[in-house]
């Protein structure tokens, strides 16, 4: 599987905006939901399921609410 893991910044804004650049994908992740997680596991390709963040892929539209 390929992915990136992020180690995740103190956050001051209510999104993470995460760029894949092998896969030239963003994921517009909430603050709410990592929480108090550190790190977070992006996998763009997984084959079987479903990634957890797959909701959030290209999910621009987020920013406008």
């Amino acid at each position: 599987i390929k992915g990136v893991a992020i180690k995740k910044q103190k956050m001051i804004a209510d999104y993470a905006i995460c760029w894949c650049v092998p896969d030239d994908l963003f994921y517009i992740i909430p603050k709410h939901i990592i929480g108090s997680k550190d790190r977070i596991a992006l996998t763009p390709n997984i084959t079987r399921g479903k990634s957890i963040y797959e909701d959030y892929k290209e999910a621009w539209g987020l920013l406008t609410k």
